[in-house]
């Protein structure tokens, strides 16, 4: 766990700085062409609608909905947790963008969909779905038990950053590799977050299956 965190932690670190000196990756030019091709009316609209989901409002609202869905289980250290970890990444993202001041995408073949001002790395839609994902993925591993809804759950949680920093990349917005250092960001803060303040505890269920185990013995 410890040697995994430091590898993503210096790949953040690498990508952060490598993003500084040139506006684009050898690779990021063929790979959003690649990602284009696939154009077609509909798929724009669902890029867009991704967009869209992806904004600062609506996402407050989802970590305000998780956040306090923990607290009302019994899990306000996590629940507090999950909206502090997930804010201070969002808040780290736009240091870094600003630190890294990457242009946005900018190519005669690019077709650019959406006229953005920011800077381009990181994502902070892909940031910020990461963070959220990975936290409830590593919430859902230490406090569910083995099951086929544990297993839809962290499937979705993994798809999601996937197909929000593609719609990113479809929409000529962001580089592949501003998607990539957004999620190698997202995973290492995560990670760190719950290495230092959230230690595994065991699982709610089993917790409850072992109180019942033990007035059964009594």
């Amino acid at each position: 766990m410890t040697g995994s965190l430091a590898l993503a932690g210096l790949a953040a670190l690498g990508l952060s700085i490598a993003a500084s000196t040139t506006d684009r990756f050898l690779g990021d030019l063929p790979i959003a062409l690649w990602v284009q091709s696939f154009a077609t009316p509909r798929l724009d609209q669902v890029a867009e609608t991704l967009a869209e989901a992806g904004r600062t409002l609506p996402n407050l609202l989802i970590l305000l909905a998780f956040s306090v869905g923990l607290a009302t289980r019994r899990l306000r250290r996590e629940g507090l947790w999950l909206f502090l970890t997930v804010t201070a990444s969002f808040l780290l993202g736009l240091a870094i963008k600003a630190l890294v001041a990457r242009p946005r995408p900018d190519h005669i073949d690019l077709r650019i969909l959406f006229d953005e001002t920011t800077k381009s790395f990181p994502s902070g839609h892909a940031l910020y779905t990461t963070a959220l994902c990975a936290a409830l993925f590593y919430l859902a591993t230490v406090h569910m038990t083995a099951s086929l809804g544990k297993r839809l759950i962290q499937g979705i949680l993994l798809i999601l950053p996937v197909a929000l920093g593609g719609a990113r990349i479809y929409l000529g917005v962001h580089w592949p590799s501003d998607i990539l250092g957004s999620v190698v960001i997202g995973i290492f803060l995560v990670g760190l977050a719950a290495l230092v303040f959230l230690p595994p505890t065991g699982s709610l269920p089993a917790q409850g299956k072992s109180d019942d185990s033990v007035k059964e013995s009594r």
